[in-house]
């Protein structure tokens, strides 16, 4: 049987494109981060561990190279929820992990409607 790709990313695909939509409004963003459950955190850090494992684009590789940290950070197990959360808020890394989970959320869809 063939394991599913990105389950997480699939289940709250409907969050990720309202949070990709939110790029530009930091407030926004904030909120959608600060009511997010469980499950929305966990495609996050999905998103999170494709970096890790090279599985996106190069200039989107090379643009979270200087958050690594983070990324390293928000993908660990150990990490409490709310420490995900708060580093997912943090000086810009959101605003560079958006990019990766447009482009997973349109690979698994065919294209995002705008």
């Amino acid at each position: 049987m063939r394991k599913r790709k990105n389950p997480h990313l699939l289940r709250h695909k409907e969050y990720l494109t309202l949070l990709t939509k939110s790029k530009g409004q930091s407030k926004r963003c904030k909120c959608l981060i600060n009511a997010a459950n469980k499950g929305e955190i966990n495609s996050l850090v999905e998103a999170c561990l494709n970096v890790l494992q090279g599985n996106a684009h190069e200039k989107h590789l090379q643009n979270l190279k200087k958050h690594r940290v983070k990324v390293r950070k928000v993908a660990n197990r150990s990490t409490s929820l709310t420490g995900k959360k708060k580093t997912l808020q943090s000086g810009g890394f959101l605003a560079a992990l958006l990019p990766v989970i447009a482009s997973a959320v349109g690979g698994l869809l065919g294209g995002l409607k705008r």
